[in-house]
């Protein structure tokens, strides 16, 4: 049976390939190779077909490499990392290391997951998070964390906060960050953050740390809710291997940081990577509505909005931060 990496693998290069050189190099029928030509579809992504030249995927894709990333990681997150997995399908990044974690032994190192395609990548709110297979990156890190839940409180930020300076090791465009977790680039969504916790409020508790970049959506992508923007239509030759080093450095730096020093060191840098300071917003709870200006964020995380000449701080899981000006 063909496996969808195999034929991914095969197509990669962008060229075009035959159906009966296809079908040769896989051993199976020419009948085989088209029906799974056909579920790439599926996975998010776009096969040309032309007479005469064969089958090829609209634009190239770079498969993720366990030694390709292990390349550029630093000596700090060699040390941190206890396994890096990587995945050609999951549900979500995020909910397989939830599960790992329900049956695991406490680890004191971190557990890294990848993967190529996710069939049910959530965002913040329950959201669906648009996954197609090797085009962008999905990434969740497993980090425990001895101080308990209570000490985790604008912990999103200081990720948020890491993902920009990854970008930035990698000379990519300069981004800005919309409170709490949204990666954005030129006021387009480039990616988000979803942290999920399992443990104690007091006690050892484990973080689920997810985040995910556009790097190379496929030209035909649907279903997308918001504005959004990709690595590739700004600059050309992201490598997805080195952005997932990149990433796992600085996010490895962030969390071992963050365990003993909480949001502080990260609050003047997120000031500054601020979408939204001194802007019009609309903050929404339920079917509640609060309009004012943006004041950034207080010293705990919390967003601070002026409201008719008070200064309010505001907080929860379930708020969403818009610009007044946005439908």
């Amino acid at each position: 049976m063909i496996s969808d990496e195999v034929l991914v693998q095969l197509l990669a290069d962008g060229h075009f390939h035959s159906g009966e050189k296809l079908a040769m190099e896989l051993n199976v029928s020419r009948t085989a190779v088209w029906k799974k030509l056909k579920k790439l579809l599926t996975l998010g992504l776009v096969v040309d077909s032309v007479k005469g030249k064969g089958y090829r995927l609209s634009q190239p894709v770079e498969l993720l490499s366990k030694d390709r990333i292990k390349h550029h990681l630093s000596e700090g997150s060699c040390a941190a990392i206890n396994n890096l997995i990587l995945l050609p399908i999951v549900d979500s990044t995020n909910s397989y290391l939830l599960n790992e974690t329900k049956t695991q032994r406490v680890l004191s190192k971190a557990t890294i997951c990848l993967a190529e395609y996710q069939s049910a990548g959530r965002g913040r709110r329950g959201r669906q998070w648009v996954s197609p297979y090797g085009s962008n990156l999905y990434l969740s890190i497993d980090w425990q964390f001895d101080s308990g839940v209570a000490a985790l409180e604008g912990l999103s930020l200081a990720v948020g906060v890491g993902v920009a300076r990854a970008l930035s090791s990698l000379n990519l465009p300069d981004i800005t960050l919309k409170w709490p977790n949204d990666i954005l680039l030129n006021s387009r969504k480039l990616g988000g953050v979803l942290i999920e916790v399992v443990g104690d409020h007091a006690g050892p508790c484990r973080a689920i740390v997810g985040v995910g970049v556009n790097v190379g959506m496929p030209d035909q992508t649907l279903d997308i809710d918001q504005p959004w923007i990709d690595l590739k239509s700004v600059c050309e030759g992201v490598s997805r291997n080195e952005l997932a080093a990149a990433l796992i450095n600085q996010l490895t730096e962030v969390l071992v940081s963050f365990e003993s020093k909480g949001l502080k060191p990260y609050i003047k840098e997120w000031r500054q990577l601020d979408a939204f300071k001194d802007r019009l917003v609309n903050v929404t709870s339920g079917n509640s509505v609060v309009t004012g200006i943006c004041c950034g964020i207080a010293d705990n995380g919390a967003l601070v909005v002026d409201v008719d000449g008070v200064k309010r701080n505001m907080h929860g899981g379930e708020l969403s931060l818009r610009l007044n000006n946005e439908s």
